[in-house]
């Protein structure tokens, strides 16, 4: 009976990487994607303190660099006391899935890990001491307190198809992270094993769709350097975007500030032309005066950084967590300097404008 038991997790597990190999390969086939990279993404997707199951946000810029809103959630079809009042859905239907071995988790040795093995990682061991009101003996009975640690790490492929001209993202493997450290406000350690949990292709739901029954708004950016290309050039792929791909109507320009003022194409690609601006000013004498202020061309080539907004959603009919790019923004480096001192350069960091899909 092991022994068959046994086989059918390898099996199982085999079945989980062969998909994510399969999930890679048609991306890294298709000719009509041009650019492939594996990109981490850290957020704290759910509140600790989510009791009854209440909505909650979260915000934290300076430890997640990242905002997570909950948008959705159908009581109606999901048990709000799977493990206890305080729950978190994404936590209990995953852990759930490799109880059921319909999920395979691995730690970073790649041993695999059982149910058995994640509760005791999650549970804090408390020992409570009673007396049995017949004997009067003393009983000693420990609980498992589940402690849940809602921070993640996703790892997603992020691809350019030129057939809608948009970048889309997908699920490859969910990494919980427990016993987290900071220095500064910044994590600098922790530890995590991996769920392989490939999404096979772009999400095409939305939070109307019935088969969502619970998702979450992401606001959060990326360090292309960071990120690992499996196909394609990075800059190529930010030529495309950026500048080329302004005029198309597969995006809409929005104001990076208010999110809904439409901008016109002009308003980005100003960004990339050298510009001079006369501005009036005082002197101590109350003396007006007018200078020119020059701000240097910026280049897509250039952007190191995106800012993005994601949705997040379960599907209840397949039992999948789906990602799905809304927007993304380029982080600029803006550097302006007054013509008659060239010398004294002032630069500001930023994102202006937001591409949206349409």
């Amino acid at each position: 009976m092991q022994k068959l038991l046994f086989i059918i997790i390898t099996l199982l597990s085999n079945t989980f990487i062969i998909a994510q190999n399969d999930s890679t390969a048609s991306l890294l086939k298709d000719e009509n994607i041009t650019w492939v990279a594996e990109v981490e993404q850290v957020v704290k997707l759910e509140d600790y303190e989510l009791d009854d199951c209440k909505i909650n946000s979260y915000i934290d810029h300076q430890k997640y660099n990242s905002e997570s809103y909950l948008i959705k959630y159908d009581y109606s079809n999901v048990n709000c006391n799977f493990w206890s009042e305080k729950k978190t859905f994404l936590f209990d239907n995953i852990i759930k899935k490799i109880r059921n071995n319909k999920l395979i988790a691995h730690n970073d040795k790649g041993e695999e890990l059982s149910y058995d093995d994640l509760i005791d990682i999650y549970s804090q061991v408390d020992t409570f001491v009673s007396v049995d009101p017949l004997t009067f003996d003393e009983v000693i009975d420990v609980a498992h307190n589940v402690g849940l640690y809602q921070i993640y790490k996703f790892k997603c492929y992020w691809y350019y198809d030129k057939r809608d001209k948009k970048i889309h993202t997908i699920l490859s493997s969910v990494h919980p992270i427990l016993n987290p450290k900071y220095e500064n406000d910044e994590m600098i350690s922790y530890d995590t094993y991996e769920i392989p949990f490939p999404q096979s292709k772009t999400s095409e739901l939305n939070i109307n769709s019935e088969a969502v029954v619970w998702s979450k708004y992401i606001k959060s950016n990326i360090d292309l350097e960071n990120a690992i290309v499996l196909k394609g050039n990075t800059e190529d792929m930010l030529q495309e975007v950026f500048y080329h791909n302004v005029n198309d109507d597969k995006y809409t320009i929005v104001d990076n500030s208010n999110y809904c003022t439409i901008k016109e194409k002009d308003f980005v690609l100003q960004f990339y032309n050298s510009r001079t601006e006369t501005f009036v000013g005082h002197t101590d004498q109350l003396t007006k005066i007018e200078y020119d202020i020059k701000t240097e061309a910026v280049s897509p080539l250039d952007f190191k950084q995106l800012k993005y907004n994601q949705y997040w959603f379960w599907n209840k009919e397949t039992e999948q967590l789906e990602c799905k790019l809304e927007s993304i923004s380029p982080i600029m480096a803006i550097t302006s300097f007054q013509v008659l001192a060239p010398d004294i350069k002032g630069t500001t960091y930023g994102n202006h404008f937001y591409l949206k899909m349409n």
